[in-house]
């Protein structure tokens, strides 16, 4: 054999033996199976019905009690979890002709399962109102006679 000839039977015997090597680095790395987040229900641009209903991660708005005299909107959302989620936005409190908003923090907490979802069912929001009186305001998702609400 010549030289030329070795030379070429020695790159094919190591790019045969650097194949399967080159080929798992140009594979994808398989990532961990993500965690599902924890969601909340009832919240969504309407007053709730009583029912589960949709599953929400990090919702702009919800209205409580079955009135829909109560509740917050604009909300952003400083953290979620999956054990706890918090954020600010404006709540929304009937003043007996219309709603009075006020800078509001809001908190989840109380991790539950149902149907498979991990959900919150714990919620407190605080303000302060103008005359700088400290409020807050303490609900739990929860079955009544009339259904599932923030109660």
């Amino acid at each position: 054999m010549g030289v030329t000839m070795k030379m070429i039977t020695a790159a094919a015997v190591a790019g045969c033996l650097l194949m399967p090597l080159a080929g798992a680095a140009a594979a994808p790395a398989m990532a961990a199976p993500a965690k599902a987040q924890t969601v909340v229900y009832g919240f969504g641009k309407l007053c709730p019905d009583g029912k589960w209903g949709t599953p929400a991660v990090r919702p702009p708005r919800a209205w409580f009690t079955l009135a829909c005299e109560d509740g917050i909107r604009s909300i952003r959302w400083t953290g979620w979890g999956q054990t706890s989620a918090k954020g600010l936005g404006k709540h929304l409190l009937f003043n007996g002709i219309g709603f009075t908003p006020q800078s509001a923090t809001i908190a989840l907490s109380d991790v539950r399962v149902h149907s498979g979802h991990r959900y919150f069912a714990h919620m407190v929001i605080k303000w302060t109102t103008r005359g700088g009186k400290h409020h807050q305001e303490i609900y739990n998702w929860k079955h009544s006679n009339l259904g599932w609400f923030w109660n």
